[in-house]
């Protein structure tokens, strides 16, 4: 059998940069047209079924009805037209994560739906052909986590095709462009022997843990942590094991700090690949009347969809600090410094002179023990 797979879609009204587009919010719709995708390449790859693997909505508890009916119709059209639609639920999707909870969740409906089968709790095998899909929502709960990969495991035949789909937290998978890892998350160790592929969802960050184990990622850029990263579908052949990576042309974030007028970019040309982007610019000085003006008529030819100009002078305590530090390195002498640091304390209920005898007897003291 061929998947189209996909992941942590959080359909919502999401407010950065939202715009109106008739009666809709621009980036609900950028949410539903995913879905679209998803049909679109269904049909294009020749696939069997849909996999999802968590986190459909965006609010864990309330989905909004202007939210939740036009998803629900997008989704009911999808299940339709497909032969088969498997998902789990993830964290966002879930009332309560904890062991033993009610298992409400907000893609408990969905699971009603023609073709369709949603894993809100605990851990199900559902038998397709000659393939067998284990589903593993999320969970937080350490105890609970053991007991439903040891009944995962209790379940694989040898004799089947294998197929684990999980929206649990990973130590080994990373989040964001600063590559953050999870704290109180579980090893792929304890599954990656068990099935024939495994697919995560939670962690947005498109990545590969290891041969057999694919981190499909969200299929568009949320917010501006998500800038510079390619976003997409998952195929995925069963009979041959070929995982193909299919990246979506949606909206993206950029995010540009300028902090003297030397790093400005080319305003007459440095925009021009941004159409439909989202744009946040962060001024740490005043720029002149006639700058933003400029910037803004560059944006507005780029036809970017959504923009935000920022002027954030950097705090009076974060300029000191840069000069002190600047004085530190130049002259690489700590105890000089000491009256510099004084001052910049400023703290009018010490006496300053005491403060620098203190601080260079210290530097004194730490040479000695060197």
């Amino acid at each position: 059998m061929r998947w189209i797979v996909f992941s942590d879609l959080h359909i919502h009204a999401h407010p950065d940069f939202d715009i109106q587009v008739g009666h809709s919010s621009s980036r609900l719709l950028d949410c539903l047209k995913v879905l679209d995708k998803v049909k679109e390449y269904y049909d294009r790859e020749k696939c069997d079924g849909v996999i999802f693997t968590g986190d459909m909505f965006h609010t864990p508890r309330a989905v909004e009805t202007s939210i939740y009916e036009p998803a629900f119709k997008r989704l009911e059209q999808l299940t339709e037209s497909v032969n088969i639609f498997v998902g789990i639920a993830g964290n966002h999707d879930k009332s309560e994560t904890s062991k033993g909870g009610p298992s409400h969740s907000s893609v408990y409906p969905v699971g009603r739906l023609s073709n369709s089968h949603i894993v809100v709790k605990e851990t199900e095998s559902i038998r397709l052909k000659q393939t067998t899909i284990h589903c593993l929502p999320y969970t937080k709960d350490a105890e609970e986590y053991t007991e439903c990969v040891k009944r995962l495991k209790g379940r694989v035949k040898r004799d089947r095709h294998n197929i684990i789909l999980t929206h649990c937290s990973l130590k080994e998978a990373v989040n964001g462009p600063n590559e953050i890892r999870l704290k109180d998350a579980w090893s792929i160790k304890d599954l990656r022997n068990t099935a024939d592929y495994i697919f995560c969802g939670h962690h947005h960050h498109p990545q590969r843990l290891n041969s057999r184990c694919l981190v499909v990622g969200s299929p568009i850029q949320h917010n501006m942590l998500d800038r510079g990263d390619r976003r997409g579908l998952v195929v995925y052949d069963d009979s041959t094991g070929e995982v193909k990576r299919i990246w979506l042309k949606f909206s993206s974030f950029f995010l540009y700090e300028i902090t003297d007028p030397s790093q400005l970019p080319d305003i007459s040309g440095f925009w021009t690949d941004k159409e439909n982007g989202y744009v946040r610019i962060i001024f740490r000085y005043i720029p002149q009347k006639d700058v933003l003006n400029r910037l803004n008529d560059a944006l507005d030819k780029a036809k970017v969809r959504g923009r935000e100009i920022k002027i954030q002078r950097a705090p009076l305590n974060a300029v000191r600090n840069e000069k002190l530090t600047l004085q530190l390195t130049k002259s690489n002498d700590f105890k000089s410094s000491i009256s510099t640091y004084v001052d910049h304390v400023k703290d009018t209920m010490l006496n300053r002179e005491r403060l620098v005898r203190i601080g260079e007897s210290l530097i004194d003291k730490s040479k000695e023990g060197t």
